[in-house]
């Protein structure tokens, strides 16, 4: 896998988070470390809270605080000079996200939420959020469920800078 590092310079992402042919790094066992979340629109905010729409039960994207200089690295794009300075940014912790844990109510699946650190070529801290079962899922998550692990995340989230408010990266 080969990296133009010229294409994430000229992009104006800093070289610290390319990824500079550096493997992915699946070790979680700090349990403290902050994962960091864009939040695009200012209604998935209510009084400093997160709500359960600014979040996602399919492969939700963020960025390991491991792996990053600070929290506003999420708020680059790596496919546009264009990056999300007016993005609002949460966070939770590794704890926070392995900690959840839901039962569908009519059958006999559990759901749990994993992490995957899964680098970008101009994004190394990137990461994904995923949905992962006991027993072989049905072909969908049932709505209730989805509901619950993104309330249940979102009550866990930490609102790191509103959206709107002007970032200088």
């Amino acid at each position: 896998m080969t990296e133009d590092i010229s294409s994430c310079a000229s992009l104006g992402i800093p070289t610290y988070l390319h990824r500079n042919s550096r493997e992915p790094d699946q070790n979680f066992d700090n349990k403290n470390e902050r994962l960091f979340r864009r939040i695009e629109d200012p209604d998935h905010i209510n009084n400093g809270n997160i709500r359960p729409a600014a979040l996602t039960t399919r492969n939700q994207s963020v960025n390991r605080e491991k792996h990053s200089r600070n929290p506003t690295d999420v708020l680059y794009n790596i496919n546009s000079k264009q990056h999300f300075n007016k993005h609002g940014i949460c966070s939770f912790s590794v704890a926070d996200v392995e900690d959840i844990c839901i039962s569908h109510p009519d059958l006999d699946i559990v759901y749990t939420l994993g992490l995957e650190h899964d680098p970008e070529e101009c994004m190394y801290p990137h990461t994904i959020i995923e949905v992962l079962t006991t027993n072989p899922p049905p072909k969908r998550i049932a709505p209730t469920v989805k509901t619950k692990l993104k309330a249940d995340l979102a009550r866990k989230a930490h609102l790191d800078k509103d959206v709107d408010k002007e970032t200088k990266l």
